[in-house]
């Protein structure tokens, strides 16, 4: 029979595994819990947890950049959507898509 969980317990579980950085199923292995649960208390719970903060600051983009300086970038993902935007600069790129 499954083990019953406090709603301390499944908090602290959502906050851990949204600071833990693994996949939910590496998360959830190493702790001896089920997705489907990781899962139902994320819906539950996952908002009254801390998300996780992101080390980049914003900076300024200058608006005035003529467009010689900018560049098109497309990205092709495994399910064949293609995205497609023009950039300043690669690393601008690479920056937002992280955030």
């Amino acid at each position: 029979m499954p083990k019953k969980y406090s709603e301390a317990e499944c908090i602290k579980f959502c906050e851990d595994w949204k600071h833990s950085g693994n996949p939910k199923i590496r998360f959830c292995k190493e702790r001896n819990i089920s997705v489907s649960a990781l899962h139902k208390w994320l819906k539950k719970y996952g908002d009254q947890t801390k998300p996780r903060e992101s080390s980049f600051k914003s900076l300024p983009i200058d608006a005035a950049v003529s467009e010689k300086q900018l560049q098109i970038v497309e990205i092709t993902l495994p399910n064949g959507i293609m995205l497609s935007t023009e950039v300043v600069s690669l690393g601008m790129l690479i920056k937002e898509l992280l955030q």
